[in-house]
């Protein structure tokens, strides 16, 4: 298995699971958007799926493990209105082919900054 960007080879896996750390409610979504790791505001981000929001997180497909502690920039694809977040990974996790990352934001955003990140399709979600 591969080695989080950053990370000693020596960390556990124990250390890297977490306490559960939400304070608002996730809302599911289906969102492209782009991602810098750091040092690459210069050039084309990633290009990953949100699968969740919240006012104070955000969990996010990811090509790679990323260390923990790392703050991302993402911003969504085809949504002007969504604002550009600063997210600090708590976790990676491999998923198949990808790795999901938990990250929780460095500043909450607003019930209008939140409401444009809704602005998405939903029409993938199943009928509840």
């Amino acid at each position: 298995m591969s080695t989080p960007i950053g990370l000693p080879e020596e960390t556990t896996p124990a250390e890297l699971s977490g306490v559960e750390r939400r304070v608002a409610p996730r809302h599911p979504i289906l969102q492209r958007c782009l991602v810098w790791p750091p040092g690459a505001f210069g050039t084309e981000g990633w290009r990953c799926i949100v699968h969740n929001i919240s006012a104070t997180g955000i969990g996010l497909g990811l090509p790679c493990p990323i260390q923990p502690g790392t703050v991302l920039r993402v911003e969504a694809w085809g949504l002007p209105g969504a604002p550009p977040l600063q997210a600090q990974v708590v976790f990676t996790k491999p998923l198949g082919f990808l790795w999901l990352g938990g990250c929780e934001l460095l500043s909450p955003l607003s019930p209008a900054e939140l409401q444009a990140w809704l602005m998405g399709r939903l029409d993938w979600l199943p009928a509840v």
